[in-house]
């Protein structure tokens, strides 16, 4: 005697559907989890006396709609928003100026975090910006920071 025969065809299409969800932990896109899902409602008819056929044709039906509408949200819910990283992460912050930012001249500094970074105005702007003075960052190009009053 095999061990699937000591299975009920119910244990059977309950036991495929765990083990999809925990092959889904491995994989991206929420495919087997669809099947997974799918599995499980198929186990429903079986548990009821209903014919095996039943629990295919109900994994069959669920899985396509599963794929159809399940897979969809799923995949919309898990999007993260994009997150700036590295120096892209800079532009939008206030910082202070520690060495007066001329455009004549075209140099100067501000402190961001603790470090000393150049900062330039943009093109527009000819203002001159003292030590002290609130700024927003706008452009990061190489190791220069565009600036504008804050």
């Amino acid at each position: 005697m095999d061990s699937l025969s000591l299975l009920s065809s119910w244990q059977f299409w309950l036991i495929a559907g765990l083990v999809l969800f925990i092959l889904e932990l491995f994989t991206p896109g929420f495919l087997l989890a669809c099947f997974g899902v799918s599995a499980i409602i198929a186990a429903i008819p079986t548990l009821f006396g209903f014919h095996p056929i039943w629990a295919i044709l109900t994994f069959a039906v669920c899985s396509v709609l599963s794929l159809w509408l399940l897979r969809p949200l799923m995949l919309r819910l898990s999007k993260r928003p994009e997150v700036a990283t590295n120096t892209r992460a800079l532009i939008g912050r206030k910082v202070k100026v520690v060495e007066v930012i001329d455009p004549e001249t075209d140099n100067g500094l501000v402190k961001v975090d603790g470090d000393i970074w150049m900062a330039k105005t943009l093109d527009n702007e000819k203002e001159i910006l003292p030590i002290g003075t609130d700024v927003i960052i706008v452009d990061q190009k190489s190791l220069v920071l565009y600036v504008r009053k804050a």
